[in-house]
């Protein structure tokens, strides 16, 4: 589906849109997170709640350069043209949460306040 009303893409995008989120704003295209979300979600690359089962082709997409994505618990060493998005759980909450090293979509959430990165997803720009 699509046509997904306005205020539930906006639900979504708030509770589950933080790795989509951390996508777009890292290529500077958050401005544009409904397009982008009606886009992917048409694309089958992310669920209607954000869950995004396609990083790689939102990479690409967003960058017009590919990628190749790994999920890793020890802190990459970032190449030029690499990026890293780290994956927060606060144990108290039991909540998760993606942002940037140096970005986050809530300003600054109580999970990454409280909580330790449990991962990483290690983005390598193929060249």
């Amino acid at each position: 589906m699509t046509n997904v009303p306005i205020q539930q893409k906006l639900g979504y995008l708030y509770s589950g849109g933080c790795y989509l989120l951390c996508l777009a704003h890292y290529f500077g295209q958050d401005e544009d997170i409904l397009k982008l979300y009606d886009y992917f979600l048409k694309k089958g690359y992310i669920d209607e709640d954000c869950f995004v089962k396609d990083p790689v082709s939102i990479v690409k997409y967003l960058s017009g350069n590919n990628y190749t994505v790994e999920k890793t618990t020890t802190k990459p060493t970032l190449q030029p043209n690499d990026f890293i998005v780290e994956y927060w759980y606060n144990p108290r909450t039991k909540l998760h949460h993606f942002t940037l090293p140096d970005w986050d979509s809530l300003g600054f959430s109580t999970t990454r306040k409280e909580g330790v990165i449990e991962s990483y997803r290690y983005f390598k720009r193929k060249i």
